[in-house]
Formats: structure tokens, sequence, C-alpha cells
């Protein structure tokens, strides 16, 4: 039984090129670099959502989604913008190390706003 040029080229295609990894994607994902990992680590510590930290920059979520996967990076005034959010250091940020100490400006308006919403309920309950 003859082989035909097709089973060839099939035979002589799957011993060059070896077989994909259909399996993990995320194995086979590329690691983020050391800034949108910072950038992640330091959101999660201050226990906000992507939503709020890009409310905060004043981008969409979408853009700040690509800050945090590294496909997009910020302007110099958003990442002092964020530096300030999260309690750390632009540079520390850029480093990939971010101070992480839970003392941003984010953290103290939102927990300010928490306070006003509070006196205000007291307030209303007086009346």
């Amino acid at each position: 039984m003859a082989c035909s040029t097709i089973d060839r080229v099939i035979a002589l295609w799957q011993a060059v090129v070896p077989p994909r990894d259909h399996g993990n994607y995320l194995a086979m994902a590329a690691p983020r670099p050391p800034f949108a990992a910072a950038l992640v680590r330091a959101r999660e510590a201050a226990d906000l959502t992507q939503g709020q930290a890009a409310g905060w920059v004043g981008v969409s979520t979408v853009t700040y989604r690509r800050w945090e996967s590294g496909t997009g990076e910020p302007a110099a005034s958003q990442l002092a913008s964020l530096a300030a959010a999260f309690g750390t250091t632009a540079n520390d940020l850029l480093a990939g190390t971010p101070l992480m100490s839970g003392a941003g400006l984010m953290q103290r308006l939102l927990a300010v706003e928490a306070e006003v919403a509070r006196l205000r309920e007291r307030l209303d309950e007086s009346d």
C-alpha cells in the first residue's frame, strides 16, 4: 500500500512541528511584568475592585485591566495617582515592590465616606 503525497506531508509535518498542549492555558501564559504584578498585589491589599481603582485614576475598567495584565501602561500622572491611592510610591510600583502599608488615600477616603454615611443615618434617625 503506497502512501499518498498528502500522507507524506502530514507525516513530515508531525515530525517537524511538536504537538500543541491544549490543556492548561494559564500555564502557557506569559508571566506578568513586575509593574503589573505589583499593581495587582497593591489593589488586592487595599481590598479594592478593578473598577474602584480605575475610577480613582479616571480611566475605564478595561484600561485598568490592561495595566494589570501587562498589555498597557499608565501615564506618569496616572502612575502618581495609583501610588497615592495604594499608599506606595511610583518607583516602588515600577520596580514591582509596592509598600503595602494599607494607608493609601483611596482607603482613607472610602473609610471617610462610610463614616459620613453612618453619621447621616444617625441624623435621619434622630429627626
